[in-house]
């Protein structure tokens, strides 16, 4: 008895299917294991059923090879493989610790004032607007970057391939939201490393998957613009100093009563405490 997920917010649907599967060895020249799958119905489901049953994977009704070991390596194993192999391992989980470190200082560099000799420089060719705004985004993003960061441990190739425009995007953003070029030298120096090891992060997703993917990326993408406009339309400036400590923890909580002697800020603690 299997359950299938269903439409339109429906209870699953319980279905028997008779599977059948076994693992053949073949020690002719070469030592080989052979995976065969097959699985078919065991019922007959009814049309409701059928109409309410999410797509699921193919799964072939005859006896089918799905997997072989060592494919067309010989016996005994090369080391070659078997050494990339524990390599990739340890790139996805260096890629995915790193990413999430470079997100948390995103974060924190977006919610900190930047420099002020730097601010005025960019300010004489900006809008004071645009910084407000990029570090903003710079916090949505980098929750976006902590939210893929498992999908890079996983070695799914669209996790990769997004983690490396985000960070790209991320250094730009640094750059405009107060000129901090050591954050940005650091983000695009790891979409670069992310970048040479490709090969690392090959599992592609289904075609399910990728709509997903960018369904949630399309929608994340449009409330992080959303929320960025407004919170900087409704950022005021205030020139009390007031309690620095509590104006903060106010605006991460997403009031703005307190005064805050730095309000450039302000967009971005506000914008932390929404994530």
């Amino acid at each position: 008895m299997e359950q299938h997920r269903a439409r339109w917010l429906l209870p699953p649907v319980f279905a028997t299917v008779l599977r059948r599967s076994w693992v053949e060895l073949d020690v002719d020249r070469d030592l080989r294991f052979r995976l065969v799958v097959a699985e078919s119905p065991a019922g007959d489901a009814t049309r409701l059923e059928r109409l309410v049953t999410r797509q699921q994977p193919t799964v072939p009704r005859t006896p089918e090879v799905v997997a072989t070991l060592p494919g067309q390596a010989a016996w005994p194993l090369p080391t070659e493989p078997l050494t990339a192999r524990a390599r990739a391992g340890r790139i996805r989980t260096s890629a995915a610790l790193l990413v999430a470190a470079v997100a948390l200082l995103s974060v924190v560099s977006a919610v900190t004032a930047p420099l002020r000799g730097r601010l005025a420089a960019l300010l004489e060719i900006l809008p004071v607007a645009a910084p407000q705004a990029a570090a903003t985004a710079v916090v949505f993003v980098s929750a976006f970057l902590l939210l893929i960061s498992w999908g890079l441990h996983r070695g799914r190739s669209l996790a990769w391939a997004v983690a490396v425009v985000l960070l790209t995007a991320t250094a730009l953003l640094h750059l405009l939201k107060g000129l901090d070029v050591e954050e940005a030298v650091v983000t695009l120096f790891l979409a670069g490393w992310l970048a040479r090891n490709r090969t690392a992060f090959p599992a592609h997703p289904d075609h399910r998957q990728a709509r997903r993917a960018a369904y949630v990326l399309a929608t994340g993408g449009v409330i992080t613009a959303a929320l960025t406009a407004v919170l900087v339309a409704g950022t005021r400036v205030r020139g009390s100093t007031g309690h620095t400590a509590a104006a903060i923890a106010e605006r991460i909580a997403g009031r703005n009563s307190l005064p805050l002697s730095y309000p450039f800020i302000t967009p971005a603690l506000i914008a932390a405490g929404s994530v």
